[in-house]
């Protein structure tokens, strides 16, 4: 599989911004998943993003973002939705479906932890389009 065809999405939480611009910097087209918060430098601004895909609700901001970003992200392409974490830890990869272990092993992460419907109570991106969420690095991390 080559980068073309998988969809990248970072910044999801805004406060996990490093991975969104390592990949700007080295040409890999992404999304900025919450750009407000991301500006902000806040994990979100009304409501956690990561848990807003699929949501009867829409009235926060993260909940039209959420739709926003269903509609950008063809549901053919998987997606790799790059975070980091709060504290010091070794990389790992979420999956919510075994399917995924293909694309989690191209990641290049030798961890992966399945989170079934659990993850985000089911409204994660990964729940609402295939793919990854690799974690890596501390959210304050350099590139």
């Amino acid at each position: 599989m080559r980068i073309k065809e998988l969809s990248f999405v970072g910044a999801i939480h805004g406060n996990e911004t490093t991975p969104y611009f390592a990949a700007c910097e080295v040409g890999v087209p992404i999304l900025c998943g919450n750009p407000r918060a991301a500006f902000e430098r806040k994990r979100f601004i009304e409501r956690d993003l990561n848990a807003s895909f699929g949501t009867r609700e829409q009235s926060t901001l993260e909940e039209h973002r959420a739709n926003e970003l269903l509609e950008l992200l063809p549901p053919e392409k998987p997606v790799v939705d790059l975070h980091t974490f709060s504290c010091v830890s070794e990389p790992f990869t979420v999956i919510v479906d075994r399917a995924q272990l293909p694309l989690a092993a191209l990641v290049g992460i030798r961890k992966v932890v399945l989170m079934t419907f659990s993850i985000k109570g089911g409204h994660a991106l990964i729940n609402h389009r295939a793919g990854v969420s690799p974690e890596v690095g501390q959210h304050d991390s350099p590139l």
